[in-house]
């Protein structure tokens, strides 16, 4: 029987929140934890190693369609939006930022 899932959601300004939230999470945590939040493309990110140094719980960047397990963080990779779809995380690839398609400061769409 399925049990839950925690989702955490952040900007790029949330990581010290983050780390304190994970890290106060117990060992035997029933349910796994997704979280997301805002990281440039083209760096590489060290979020899920910060997370697990910070607590008792395993962290890493999942897989798409990997089985989900409790007690365990997956941090999506940066510039990748992460979905959840009959209990599988999924990992596309972004195509444009929110910014851009809500007529946000996209120079193209200024040009015009």
């Amino acid at each position: 029987a399925d049990t839950g899932v925690v989702v955490i959601g952040g900007s790029a300004g949330s990581v010290e929140a983050l780390v304190s939230l994970v890290g106060g999470l117990r060992a035997d945590l029933p349910v796994p934890v997704l979280v997301v939040i805002h990281q440039f493309a083209g760096r590489e990110s060290r979020l899920a190693e910060l997370l697990e140094s910070s607590g008792p719980l395993k962290a890493r960047q999942p897989r798409s369609g990997e089985p989900l397990e409790p007690g365990v963080v997956l941090v999506a990779p940066p510039d990748v939006h992460m979905t959840l779809g009959g209990g599988r995380p999924a990992l596309p690839k972004r195509r444009r930022s929110l910014r851009s398609g809500c007529g946000g400061s996209d120079p193209e769409r200024r040009a015009r």
